[in-house]
């Protein structure tokens, strides 16, 4: 058993992050029930992402905006963990009704805010936090289109912060019975992972150069 092992996990599939998020408690010995449609975006991904991704998971098919979970699974969890697109998942709602519940919502930039709500994929997100300028993957010409890693080098960086923030709010309700709303933006996670990037572009105008690690890719 995992030291995890007393944690009850909900994830509503959400995409990769929040997917990874959950499989990293899963790892650690979490009982972790992922919530996907039958037209799951991780299950469609090629190269067996899907099976990577729900290592040591159970799962539930649910239709989209399916709510039987609420029933099956909510009594007893320690952890939700969604994206904040789920129709009807209202986390003052849940904490009324399950104090000791944290809800976990990961999203690119947050639920308030002036950006909360606004789509994003990897690309945007890491160019708006000037992630991409330092990735292995950054461009020598300044000029040329936004470029990226391969893969899901940011989103799963992010996640992991993510599911550490989700995990201590998880062990605070364990000890006082009191639960809470972990609202995580990956943007914001992002931009502190790039330490003063930007804050020197912000405050200074002074942009690392794209090409710093390029000889990496």
């Amino acid at each position: 058993m995992g030291g995890l092992s007393d944690f009850r996990v909900i994830e509503l599939a959400g995409g990769i992050g929040v997917a990874y998020a959950a499989k990293l408690l899963a790892d650690l010995g979490a009982d972790v029930v992922r919530v996907e449609p039958p037209d799951d975006l991780v299950r469609s991904r090629p190269f067996g992402v899907d099976r990577w991704l729900n290592t040591s998971k159970r799962s539930q098919v649910e239709p989209p905006g399916g709510t039987g979970w609420r029933t099956r699974l909510l009594p007893g969890a320690d952890l939700l963990i969604h994206d904040g697109t789920h129709p009807g998942v209202d986390p003052d709602a849940l904490l009324a009704s399950h104090p000791s519940l944290v809800v976990g919502t990961l999203s690119p930039y947050g639920t308030v805010g002036p950006w909360a709500g606004r789509p994003a994929t990897e690309l945007t997100m890491m160019h708006a936090n000037t992630w991409a300028n330092l990735s292995p993957a950054a461009a020598t010409d300044p000029d040329q289109p936004p470029v990226k890693p391969p893969g899901h080098h940011g989103t799963l960086l992010t996640a992991t912060v993510a599911a550490t923030a989700f995990l201590a709010a998880t062990d605070a309700a364990h000890r006082t019975g009191i639960g809470d709303h972990v609202d995580f933006s990956a943007f914001a996670s992002g931009a502190k992972l790039c330490e003063t990037s930007p804050a020197t572009a912000a405050y200074l105008g002074e942009m690392q150069a794209r090409g710093g690690s390029a000889e990496a890719a």
